[in-house]
């Protein structure tokens, strides 16, 4: 019947509103017990006092939530017939919504310090009275509740000789806060005095006006990863310790390869101080003809987790270039993350020097050695002829004379190869060329030269291969001479070839001495015999290293998996089509 303005201006309505039923212009109301309150005034015909009430009501064609305190008064008539009910209301959304706000931040304050399982402290005014205490402090204090609103030194004595007092009391007067990492401190507990550690934070606490008016502490003990950082300090002293004794040039990188350690012996050789080899000093004794090769393949084992090997020349403190051997491997988590590199550098120079004029005589006299020996086997060719009409027995011996002349003719070519080698002079000539009947020849010329054995061969290319002809069929050779030589009391050697994702894979199977698991990865090294051949097979140690350099500049791969007294079984693989590598 009546609305005034504000009520209007509320509901978003006009005056056309006025003489209609209520719930007929409003039916948003009717399911949120209003109609029920009406009801109930007018059986009760008493009055009804809502205190912030939550309506929603439409506005801008959308229910809008407002929380309202209002009174639902019934209007009577002369006498006692009531005819209907004033409602009197005041919006109160605002104070409402504000102090739920406020309430849940409370709540959200209360539950952090309390469910939190850092220690927490509220500490109020110079005497710094503890005002809140969370659970955790409590546990780790050993104490009850009823410590609130005593100050804390007087609660904890034993902290004040240990100088955090002070501390909090800086704190306290600077507003500067004060942060502790792994502090020991000894706390009472059940009367007895016990060590734990803490990482802390003391901060101060202001009042509205920006004023101190305590300090908060908030802190949690880390007495297990303490003791454990202490004991990898310990370690870390006595391997730096131990490393600093040692005559090999140790050094210790972080998981990202930045060289974070180096021991006394890289300091003495270098003249360098320890930060500046730490600071990139390390990189500046390299050989310059060295450094980029060498930072390449460490960046490489650094993102792969790969060891890392190189030969390279490091400069002394008067300048000299030395030969060295670098060697460093990664230690893993459990996870197979990297967490450090430990490397060895090994001064070679020596043995180096030694190789070097060992490869330079080899060189020399490979060459010398040619000459004559082309001469003694074109005579010994000629002898053969004229004794092969005249006298077998000695045609026999001129045939065994050529045999041995051959033999010496091949190792001459093998030590000629090795000078390539390390003069980077060993060439390939490629050509396309039948991979099976290569095989055939190899293998033809070995059967031959060792009736007792039985080459068992398997498996075929059925396309042209790309490479050097030559070189790949010397590889089968002496892969296929070997297991020969090392299968003195076996006569079955298998050969197997494939293809596979644009490779040519060929293994060579031998059931005979077999090597040990140590040495396996020894045995391409240049002039490397294991002991137990060396002893009882001749040779120089340079076939499979010859074979290893042949396969890698057909960018393939040569391995070996053996046991020892049970056999080996060398691989090889080539792509089907060589390509140069690009420089």
């Amino acid at each position: 019947e009546i609305a005034n303005d504000y009520y209007l201006e509320l509901l978003e309505q006009g005056e056309d509103i006025i003489g209609k039923p209520i719930f007929e212009s409003l039916p948003g109301l009717l399911d949120q017990g209003i109609k029920e309150l009406f009801e109930t005034v007018l059986e009760s015909r008493a009055p009804y006092y809502g205190n912030e009430l939550e309506v929603y009501l439409p506005r801008n064609k959308k229910s809008k939530q407002g929380f309202y305190n209002f009174v639902y008064q019934p209007i009577f008539e002369q006498g006692e017939d009531i005819s209907g009910i004033i409602v009197v209301a005041t919006e109160v959304t605002e104070q409402v919504l504000a102090r739920r706000k406020i309430e849940e931040s409370e709540y959200r304050y209360h539950n952090l310090i309390h469910t939190s399982n850092s220690i927490i402290l509220i500490l109020k005014g110079e005497d710094l009275v503890i005002s809140v205490v969370n659970d955790s402090m409590l546990k780790t204090l050993g104490k009850g509740k009823d410590l609130v609103g005593k100050p804390l030194l007087t609660v904890l004595p034993e902290i004040v000789e240990q100088g955090l007092g002070d501390l909090l009391h800086q704190v306290y007067m600077t507003g500067e806060s004060n942060y502790g990492y792994e502090v020991p401190v000894y706390i009472v507990r059940n009367g007895k005095k016990e060590l734990s550690y803490y990482t802390y934070v003391y901060q101060a606490q202001r009042d509205l006006d920006g004023k101190i008016d305590g300090v908060s502490v908030i802190g949690n003990e880390v007495t297990p990863q303490a003791i454990f950082n202490q004991k990898i300090k310990e370690s870390e002293a006595q391997f730096r310790q131990m490393a600093n004794l040692m005559p090999e040039k140790i050094s210790n990188a972080n998981a990202a390869g930045e060289v974070i350690y180096f021991n006394q012996t890289w300091r003495d050789y270098t003249g360098l101080s320890f930060e500046e080899l730490k600071n990139g000093g390390w990189q500046k004794t390299i050989h310059p003809d060295e450094i980029k090769e060498v930072i390449k393949s460490w960046l490489h084992s650094v993102e792969t987790g790969n060891d890392f090997e190189a030969e390279l020349r490091i400069a002394n403190k008067l300048g000299e270039y030395k030969w060295h051997l670098t060697r460093a491997v990664s230690v893993k988590e459990n996870n197979g993350k990297i967490k450090m590199w430990i490397g060895a550098t090994t001064d070679i120079h020596n043995q180096k020097t030694k190789e070097e004029t060992k490869d330079e005589f080899i060189s020399i006299a490979s060459h010398e050695l040619k000459t004559p020996l082309t001469i003694a086997k074109a005579y010994i060719d000629l002898l053969q002829m004229n004794l092969q009409k005249t006298s077998k027995e000695d045609f026999m011996y001129a045939q065994k004379a050529a045999e041995a002349i051959n033999r010496l003719n091949g190792l001459i070519g093998e030590l000629l190869d090795v000078s390539k080698i390390q003069n980077g002079k060993l060439g390939l000539n490629i050509t396309e060329f039948d991979f099976n009947e290569m095989i055939s020849t190899a293998i033809e010329g070995i059967q031959y030269a060792s009736p007792n054995h039985t080459i068992h061969w398997s498996g075929e290319i059925k396309q042209l291969v790309k490479g050097d002809k030559e070189r790949l069929q010397q590889v089968v050779i002496n892969l296929l001479s070997n297991a020969v030589k090392y299968s003195p009391n076996a006569n079955l050697v298998d050969i197997h070839m494939a293809e596979k994702n644009g490779e040519v894979i060929v293994s060579v199977k031998d059931k005979g001495i077999g090597i040990s698991k140590e040495n396996v990865e020894k045995i391409f090294e240049r002039y490397y015999r294991e002991e137990e051949r060396a002893t009882h097979f001749q040779g120089l140690g340079i076939g499979l290293y010859i074979s290893y350099e042949i396969v890698q500049r057909h960018n393939g791969t040569l391995w070996a998996e053996s046991k020892l007294h049970k056999g080996s079984t060398f691989y090889f693989k080539v792509p089907i089509i060589y390509e140069a590598k690009k420089l």
